[in-house]
């Protein structure tokens, strides 16, 4: 098997994607106008990034529905339900609330190196 077959075959873990881009999300939403079109403009980025990976994504919320990826998956549904209703700060919220619960996607190394200086803050 060549290089770039194994490559294509191997399968990647969806679960930092997902975690990445829904905190990029939240920040752009943060620094946003909060008006109605800011959200469903990042609303649409998020879903076009996290459109390949849809699949794997929606497996591992299927094998565990108290997990993580399931938590955040569906915050994510409700944040676009309120996005398609016209109401732009509810929508924010939830996305706030996934990008909350995506920090349990992380593992402890790199939890360690994102939040190294977190022991002064207590």
């Amino acid at each position: 098997m060549t290089r770039t077959a194994k490559h294509v075959t191997e399968r990647r873990d969806p679960t930092p994607v997902l975690r990445t881009a829904v905190q990029t999300a939240q920040r752009k939403l943060l620094l946003s106008g909060r008006d109605l079109a800011d959200v469903n403009e990042t609303l649409a980025r998020l879903f076009a990034e996290l459109a390949p990976i849809h699949a794997e994504l929606a497996a591992t919320a299927a094998a565990a529905p108290h997990g993580p990826v399931a938590a955040v998956l569906a915050q994510l549904r409700v944040g676009f339900a309120h996005a398609t209703e016209g109401r732009p700060e509810p929508a924010i919220n939830s996305v706030i609330t996934a990008a909350t619960t995506a920090i349990r996607l992380a593992d402890d190394a790199t939890l360690d190196r994102e939040y190294a200086d977190s022991a002064r803050w207590r």
